[in-house]
């Protein structure tokens, strides 16, 4: 019975100190590029995708789920560190599937199923971050 709450408790510690440890998003921008993609065929083409960096006010921590920008019903789930832990550059390799003025927000599968359902801080009815076709600079 002790072990069984000893560790219940040690998981819920641990889910809100990476709940809370995920910071607020400072900026997100978003940039044309030509990317490297490897073929069906195996061979290495480029082509055009959208790059989105992600800034927040804390670093991002290693967690088991990696994190997801959602754009809209777009969910970006390629990534990679900037030049610093407070910043990650999604790549969205599908940039015409990508809407306009749609909210945007970066999550985790676990923290958030329907990341835009009402009640969440990041409602698009809230003062959510919002994504314009007009943002994304030309290459």
């Amino acid at each position: 019975m002790f072990r069984s709450t000893l560790l219940f408790l040690t998981f819920v510690l641990v889910s809100v100190v990476s709940v809370s440890a995920q910071g607020a998003v400072v900026s997100i921008t978003a940039k044309k590029v030509l990317v490297s993609k490897r073929a069906a065929n195996g061979s290495e083409q480029k082509v055009p995708a959208v790059e989105f960096t992600v800034t927040t006010d804390k670093r991002y921590q290693a967690r088991a789920l990696e994190p997801v920008l959602y754009v809209g019903k777009v969910s970006i789930t390629q990534y990679r560190f900037g030049d610093t832990d407070y910043k990650l550059i999604f790549t969205c390799f599908e940039p015409d599937k990508l809407e306009d003025d749609v909210p945007m927000l970066v999550g985790y599968p676990s923290d958030l199923r329907d990341p835009f359902r009402p009640g969440l801080s990041r409602d698009p009815s809230d003062k959510a971050l919002r994504f314009r076709l007009s943002m994304i600079e030309p290459l």
